[in-house]
C-alpha cells in the first residue's frame, strides 16, 4: 500500500471517528431531552392533580356556604315568626 493510500486511508477512519462521536454526542442530547420532557409531563401531571384537588376544595367550600346561607334564611325566618308571636303575646297579655 502507498503512502497516498495510506493517508486517504487515514483521513476515512478519522472521518468515521468524528461521525461516530457525533452519533453519540447527538443521542446523549436526545436522551437529556427525552428526559426533560418526561419530567415536564411529570410536573403537568402533578400541576393537574393538584388543580382537580384545589377545585374539589373550592366546590365543596361553595356548598358549604350555601347550606349556611339556606340555614340561616330558615332560622331568620323562625326568629321572625317568634318575634311575630312575642308581638302578638304582649297585644293580647296589654288588651
Amino acid at each position: 500500500m502507498g503512502v497516498m493510500e495510506e493517508r486517504m486511508l487515514k483521513l476515512i477512519l478519522d472521518k468515521l471517528d468524528s461521525i461516530e462521536n457525533e452519533q453519540r454526542s447527538t443521542r446523549n442530547e436526545i436522551s437529556g431531552i427525552k428526559q426533560e420532557l418526561s419530567d415536564f409531563k411529570d410536573y403537568v401531571k402533578d400541576m393537574e392533580e393538584n388543580i382537580v384537588l384545589r377545585l374539589t376544595r373550592l366546590e365543596e367550600g361553595q356548598e358549604s356556604i350555601k347550606e349556611f346561607m339556606f340555614n340561616a334564611e330558615e332560622a331568620f325566618k323562625i326568629a321572625q315568626k317568634d318575634h311575630e308571636f312575642i308581638e302578638n303575646l304582649k297585644k293580647a297579655v296589654g288588651e
